[in-house]
Formats: C-alpha cells, structure tokens, sequence
C-alpha cells in the first residue's frame, strides 16, 4: 500500500541534545491536490540545523530551524536567541550562523511561527548549552 521509510532524527522534532522525535512516513499513490491542516492544527518547531553545533575556535556556532506546520505555508518568523538579540518579521525558516560562548549555560531559542494567511501566530523553543558540544560528534 506504499512504500515506507523514516528520518531518523525528526529534526522538525528536535527537543534538545541527544533527544529526537523521529517520523515514519508513507508514500502512496494520490492526487496532487494540496492539503493544508490535513494532519492536525497549526504549529511550530525549532531544531538546529544539520551539520551544527560546530566550534569556531571563539564559540560553538549554531544555525537555528524553525518551521511552521499544517498552516497555509506562508509564514513570517519572529526570533530570540537567549542572548539579548532578537530578530523579526523574518521571512526564512533557517537563521544564523549564531555563536556562543563556550561555557556551562543555558539559552532558551525561541521562535514564533506566524502564519500570513490566517494570521495565527505559535510558539515553539528549544534550550542549548555550549558546554554540551561534543567535537566529532
């Protein structure tokens, strides 16, 4: 009835170091009309982006993902990045490079999803530690 496979990480899933939401997906044969809030209501993710954190020598860098889900698509992305900057009205899912200082602390990433078409508007966060980068990993 299809053919089946997974992502592995879920990084739309992404809730923190080491910790993964991961999605068996089905492909089938089907119409090529779109759907939109097919699956559920709308929301948000954050993750890091593939291949990050990296260590820059002066930090740990990031690249930071965020999408909106069963929304119209059309969205703008509102950011604080935990450290004082924030950025708004953003009109790309991923943002960054960001970097850290290294150390033992924590920073809450936040993105708000905001759909233009219906206006709605959702949150979605995620905490990092630099003194959790691992080189090699």
């Amino acid at each position: 009835d299809g053919l089946y496979f997974s992502d592995i990480y879920g990084e739309a899933g992404f809730v923190g170091l080491g910790e993964t939401e991961g999605v068996i997906y089905r492909i089938s044969e089907g119409n090529a009309t779109p759907c939109t809030n097919c699956s559920g209501e709308f929301r948000a993710a954050i993750s890091i982006a593939p291949w990050y954190p990296k260590d820059t020598g002066s930090g740990i860098e990031y690249v930071f993902d965020c999408r909106g889900l069963d929304g119209s698509g059309n969205y703008l992305y509102d950011w604080n990045f935990g450290n004082g900057q924030q950025q708004f009205n953003y009109n790309q899912n991923c943002i960054g490079p960001k970097t850290y200082p290294y150390g033992d602390q924590d920073y809450t990433i936040t993105c708000v999803a905001k759909d233009q078409s219906t206006g709605e508007q959702r949150p979605a966060s995620m905490i990092i530690n630099p003194s959790d980068f691992i080189p090699g990993q």
